[in-house]
């Protein structure tokens, strides 16, 4: 039997995402270039290998033609959205102008494409015959959210479309008598689908989390305020709180307050709360 490997999108991309991006800037010579190389490699496989020039998207699985067509596993908007956002955020680190003006052109025609405007709300992909799969899965709609946000850190009319989606997160996404996200909603009646669970590692402790800290990030710069965020460090390394940086992003340290040790867990680390401006 012949051996045909699925070589996924996501194990391209989560090399990226999951550390690259935020652990590169902190490595000294020669590692960060190193890494540097690797993530230009990394991001060219996926441009090369996994983008659709006809779709405007990312395939999910590049191993053959059967796997490459519409309403296929990780064939969506998340995934696709999620690929150029930190396309754009390496382009960034890197200081290549080609990715910058790859993906983020891109990223604008998957929200013109996701964004339903009957209910303000993100749908989920195009289906194997082309029409809007209209189903929400939180994670999706967190990755469109959060793309749309980091292009409104340079341009507030994003939140034409924020401002639609966040309530929609707030009002159906939201599970207002016992807390946390739905995983699922019904697309046609806006009603939860209670077979998932709310609360697991990918959710809970990633996109949901991440999803509130993007927003809380980008709402701060766009409306010109500071914004603060908290770190356990160790007493020796107090005096690199100044070289902080806020996740995957940039910004300026305003200020920063000890806010007291956090307990014996910790081996004696203090609780710091660093605020920022500038995020960009």
């Amino acid at each position: 039997m012949k051996y045909n490997p699925e070589v996924q999108i996501v194990a391209q991309l989560d090399q990226l995402y999951a550390y690259m991006l935020m652990i590169t800037p902190a490595l000294p010579m020669p590692y960060a270039q190193k890494w540097r190389d690797d993530m230009k490699q990394i991001t060219d496989i996926l441009i090369t290998q996994f983008y659709s020039e006809q779709y405007g998207f990312f395939w999910g699985v590049d191993s053959d033609a059967m796997s490459m067509n519409l309403g296929t596993d990780h064939t969506d908007f998340g995934h696709s959205v999620k690929t150029f956002w930190v396309i754009l955020k390496v382009g960034e680190l890197l200081n290549n102008v080609e990715y910058i003006n790859f993906a983020r052109p891109k990223i604008h025609r998957i929200l013109l494409d996701a964004y339903i405007d009957k209910n303000g709300s993100w749908a989920r992909r195009f289906d194997q015959n082309g029409n809007l799969d209209i189903d929400k899965e939180w994670w999706i709609l967190a990755e469109l959210d959060q793309a749309a946000e980091i292009l409104s850190i340079h341009d507030p009319s994003y939140y034409r479309f924020l401002n639609n989606t966040h309530k929609y997160w707030f009002d159906v996404m939201t599970d207002h008598e016992h807390g946390e996200i739905w995983h699922m909603v019904d697309g046609a009646t806006d009603k939860p689908v209670i077979n998932y669970p709310k609360a697991h590692n990918w959710k809970t402790s990633l996109h949901s989390f991440e999803h509130t800290l993007f927003g809380y990030m980008t709402a701060s710069r766009v409306k010109n305020e500071s914004f603060s965020l908290f770190y356990a460090i160790p007493e020796w390394e107090k005096s690199m709180c100044r070289e902080l940086q806020p996740y995957m992003f940039r910004a300026k340290v305003l200020d920063v307050e000890n806010e007291g040790k956090i307990d014996t867990l910790t081996d004696g680390n203090s609780n710091y709360k660093v605020t920022f401006t500038s995020l960009h």
